[in-house]
């Protein structure tokens, strides 16, 4: 079943670490109740003012680049959401192994590219050098840890 798969499953407790982080920061945070094909992992708004999308990525950094990223075909669906929306999606990236979780407005990931300042390009992935993105926090070593478990 998909929602079993190794990688499902660790996608699952970085939505859960950002959904913590999101309602610790006094937002109201919106999940997805289906297993089924989605644009975005979440919605969140606070103080009734403001509305986001937001999608988490859970994954180390890449290996040779100080960069995170994510297939082209992603950034294609969050470009035709941004556009038929106008409402900002917020990307958070989880490193599961170092702990890091950075974030970033996918409208900066569209200015990065179109000024061509993508970190590591091929013709499946797109990646964006982290001193573009926020850094928020650090996981805990157990936070870490968990993801080493399955």
């Amino acid at each position: 079943m998909w929602s079993n798969l190794k990688e499902v499953k660790k996608g699952n407790k970085g939505e859960k670490i950002i959904q913590d982080y999101l309602e610790i920061t006094n937002h109201n945070v919106y999940v997805l109740t289906t297993n089924k094909s989605h644009w975005f992992d979440g919605m969140a708004t606070k103080n009734k003012e403001k509305v986001f999308f937001y999608e988490v990525k859970t994954k180390p950094k890449m290996l040779s680049y100080e960069a995170q990223g994510f297939d082209k075909d992603d950034y294609k669906v969050y470009l035709n959401l941004y556009n038929k929306t106008k409402t900002p999606l917020i990307v958070f990236f989880v490193d599961c192994k170092n702990g890091n979780v950075h974030s970033v407005n996918f409208k900066k990931l569209i200015t990065l590219t179109e000024t061509k300042e993508v970190e590591y390009q091929d013709k499946n992935i797109i990646a964006w050098n982290l001193k573009h993105l926020d850094l928020l926090f650090k996981l805990t070593n157990e936070q870490i840890n968990s993801f080493k478990i399955e």
